[in-house]
């Protein structure tokens, strides 16, 4: 069950990062940063104790600032 956390613009915030970051990147170079993100869909999910989660917008920023470095 996807625990859906954040309001609907973080949401959509979160999911437009990480799309990006996928184009630019591609799925292998953003799972090799943290492999509890996972790509459901167009859904990108991070597994925690408590199941998946959408992707929270201070995640993805983290991301976005690894594949940065």
């Amino acid at each position: 069950m996807i625990n859906y956390t954040e309001t609907p613009c973080l949401q959509i915030a979160s999911k437009e990062i990480m799309v990006a970051l996928q184009h630019k990147y591609g799925i292998d170079k953003i799972l090799e940063i943290d492999d509890k993100l996972v790509l459901i869909g167009k859904d990108w999910c991070h597994k925690s104790d408590d199941g998946l989660q959408l992707v929270e917008r201070e995640l993805a920023a983290k991301t976005c600032m690894r594949l940065g470095n």
